[in-house]
């Protein structure tokens, strides 16, 4: 069922019916229909029309939902439930799986992310309200400077990302001196409004309390604080936590080892109950420590969900978005792929190794040979070739590595791929 309702968001514009199995050469592939068993899945939502809400996908993304700002197409408001579908690619495998490019206008992008999404409420599609928006925070996987860019397929599936303009705000203030010396390195930044606070750029305390962060950094510096007791970092408090609870643990199991003690001394040699409380007291300490490491991995977890965002972004339309930043290079080339004179339509991938970077073109089958666009000279690539017949279960699938500026055509011969072994590939780029 979720194969279908992803076919259904992916095909919004495109109703091309996949000829890669015709055997009329010269018609182009549907990119969505030949991608749609290796699509990632549709993550769904049900949320209140009635009051705001946010939804967390599994890669991080927030969508928060403010019913107000939606209408139904008749322009009447909600009066139903919300269903939210997400689509988050942050992995060049999903933007391949997806049948995705990073492609604008023919210019090259490198991807910090693409994301489908859309709401429903009562069977039927929602908008944004004129002048309204909805505010989402996209997982920050790339350190680069992106911008905010929106996705149309055309006839044949292909992706074109259209650019907004709209930057990626900073999510952080500049580096200030806790104590006005120019040589300190501490410094306080602010994400979603709350504050950390750094020492020698590690970070040391979490507030939203401004002065308890410059009262720590104070302290750490030798300055007299604001108020006596400094705040502890968090770092401190979890140790904090964690000696409590260990020292409560200890105290209950010698309090129910004495009472075993008195209850089976008439039963057990002293080195009998002395072996069975050490060995309750190791099981015990084992427990605690695996629930420990349990609790430590799930904050670190949600901390970096929660820490590395681009920050909020006002959304104006549903649909395919996408986080990216236009190459820089200027020294570009094509590269040429040869095929078998019997090869019949085939979707080609040339992939950037080291980069979410992924053009994709298709071959009709009438020259024996394809000319990508141009790509960034020098660079090593993954090139990608594959077919499917009308069932969209055979697959036939060839790939090559090829450095962009290697004047020699690349052969491809396909040859019959199960789908587990394409998928392999792909989660391997």
């Amino acid at each position: 069922m979720l194969g279908l309702i992803l076919l259904a968001i992916l095909t919004s514009a495109c109703q091309t019916t996949n000829s890669t199995a015709d055997d009329q050469k010269g018609a182009p592939v549907n990119v969505v229909a030949m991608m749609e068993p290796f699509a990632p899945k549709v993550q769904t939502f049900t949320v209140s029309g009635k009051k705001p809400s946010t939804v967390t996908g599994k890669a991080g993304t927030k969508i928060h939902v403010q019913p107000k700002n939606l209408t139904l197409p008749d322009g009447s408001p909600i009066s139903g439930d919300i269903e939210v579908k997400l689509v988050e690619c942050t992995r060049k495998s999903e933007i391949l799986g997806a049948g995705l490019q990073t492609v604008s206008d023919g210019k090259l992008l490198e991807s910090g992310g693409s994301y489908y999404i859309d709401m429903q409420s009562q069977g039927q599609s929602l908008t944004i309200r004129e002048g309204k928006s909805v505010d989402v925070e996209f997982p920050q996987i790339s350190d680069k400077k992106m911008e905010l860019f929106y996705g149309a397929r055309d006839a044949e599936g292909q992706m074109n990302w259209e650019q907004t303009g709209t930057p990626f705000k900073e999510v952080s203030l500049p580096r200030v001196s806790a104590v006005g010396s120019p040589n300190s390195d501490s410094s306080m930044t602010v994400v979603r409004d709350t504050m950390y606070g750094y020492i020698s750029g590690k970070d040391t305390i979490r507030s939203r309390n401004q002065q308890d962060i410059w009262d720590y950094i104070a302290a750490q510096e030798g300055k007299p604080a604001s108020k006596k007791n400094v705040p502890m970092t968090n770092e401190e408090k979890r140790l904090k936590r964690k000696a409590d609870a260990e020292q409560t643990n200890t105290d209950k199991i010698a309090m129910q080892n004495r009472k075993n003690e008195q209850s089976m001394g008439d039963r057990r040699t002293d080195a009998d109950a002395k072996a069975a409380m050490e060995k309750r007291q190791r099981d015990a300490a084992t427990a605690a420590n695996e629930r420990s490491r349990n609790r430590r991995a799930n904050s670190q977890s949600m901390a970096a969900v929660e820490a590395n965002s681009y920050g909020t972004l006002k959304l104006n339309r549903f649909g395919w978005i996408n986080c990216d930043r236009f190459w820089q290079e200027t020294n570009l080339a094509p590269v040429t792929v040869a095929f078998e004179e019997s090869q019949k339509p085939a979707l080609v991938y040339f992939v950037l190794k080291g980069e979410s970077s992924i053009l994709s073109k298709s071959y009709t089958g009438m020259t024996g040979q394809l000319e990508s666009d141009p790509l960034p000279v020098g660079r090593e690539i993954v090139v990608i070739a594959m077919t499917s017949d009308e069932t969209g279960e055979k697959y036939t699938f060839a790939q090559s590595s090829h450095v962009v500026g290697d004047t020699k055509s690349l052969q491809l011969n396909l040859k019959p791929t199960s789908k587990d072994k394409i998928q392999a590939v792909f989660d391997a780029i």
